[in-house]
């Protein structure tokens, strides 16, 4: 995740899943993380939230991207 915050500087990363929900402390840890270890400048512009789809975030978000890339080949 830092990479990301680091080289594409998002203004939102979304994080969902089992793993984010089911292990207590995780998004924390992550969260953590990757402040320590982005660049300031980007991390001071990203914002990190909590998926509000739960577990289904992940599921929804594949099925996103694959109709998003199927539309791209017509």
């Amino acid at each position: 995740m830092n990479a990301i915050i680091t080289i594409m500087n998002p203004p939102l990363i979304v994080m969902g899943g089992g793993m984010i929900l089911e292990i207590p402390g995780f998004y924390d840890l992550v969260v953590s993380h990757a402040r320590r270890t982005a660049w300031a400048g980007s991390w001071n512009e990203t914002t990190i939230k909590v998926a509000r789809l739960g577990r289904d975030a992940q599921v929804n978000g594949a099925a996103y991207s694959l109709a998003r890339a199927l539309a791209g080949r017509r």
